[in-house]
């Protein structure tokens, strides 16, 4: 089980969403190790990986504050990866102008 993110105007086939991204379960130590470090709204959410979920631009906006401060401050290599991964779904969501999409599979 994967959840997926999507970006576009919604997260319907008809209105044609770019796929960006995953976590899978294997990816879950390190999201919540993540969260653990680093408190606010945007990682404690990306933990639940059972409902799906839209993040409208300034969300999208100050989450990749977030995004950011953390990678400044981790060192560990997996959450640094996986922020990275955050970064460049956040940042193209946010250059195209889209809404950034959270699919349960």
């Amino acid at each position: 089980m994967a959840y997926d993110f999507v970006i576009g105007k919604s997260a319907l086939v008809k209105d044609e969403p770019v796929i960006f991204g995953s976590i899978d379960f294997d990816d879950m130590p390190a999201v919540s190790r993540i969260a653990k470090n680093h408190k606010n709204w945007f990682f404690e959410g990306l933990q639940d990986i059972f409902d799906d979920r839209t993040y409208c631009i300034s969300e999208l906006q100050e989450a990749a504050q977030f995004i950011d401060q953390a990678i400044l401050s981790e060192t560990h290599k997996d959450d640094l990866s996986m922020l990275y991964k955050f970064s460049a779904m956040v940042s193209m969501a946010i250059r195209m102008h889209y809404p950034l999409h959270g699919l349960a599979d």
